[in-house]
């Protein structure tokens, strides 16, 4: 995972990350210049991670949180994940651990727990940490949802 200047994590996909130097204001603004950039020229950051925007405008996520996560992650997690996933014995377990335990895992894993946990911990890193911006990019929406409506 990077952590870019942006206040992102991931790799192919990425999440908002909450930063200490970026108030509610801050957020509120970064959703307002979303907003007018979709406004204007139709533009939505593909990079963001389908469940993070679903989230967003629709106030769940919808898609595959799996999938996503896998997308988040970096190339070596991916791998170990996938493979893991396909069969969990043929994994180091030391290496799975670690992993597991960079997302803060707190459960016993196990070839039968492993989905549920990789469920639990992509809905957790896609949709309940970066919230406080779901939060502040959602009321930016809804005000502009409700302009429109009254215009």
């Amino acid at each position: 995972m990077s952590t870019v200047a942006s206040g992102t994590l991931g790799t192919t996909i990425k999440v908002p990350s909450l930063r200490h130097d970026f108030s509610t204001a801050t957020w509120k603004a970064i959703g307002r210049i979303f907003v007018k950039g979709f406004q204007d020229c139709q533009y939505m950051p593909i990079k963001l991670a389908p469940p993070f925007v679903e989230g967003m405008l629709f106030g769940a996520a919808h898609g595959n949180l799996q999938t996503s996560f896998l997308q988040r992650a970096s190339r070596q997690e991916q791998d170990l994940l996938r493979e893991a996933w396909a069969d969990c014995s043929s994994v180091d377990a030391d290496e799975l651990l670690d992993v597991l335990n960079s997302y803060e895992c707190r459960k016993r894993v196990t070839a039968a727990s492993l989905p549920d946990i990789l469920d639990e911990i992509s809905h957790k890193e896609l949709v309940e940490k970066p919230m406080f911006v779901i939060d502040c990019w959602r009321e930016i929406i809804e005000l502009l949802g409700t302009r429109q409506h009254v215009q």
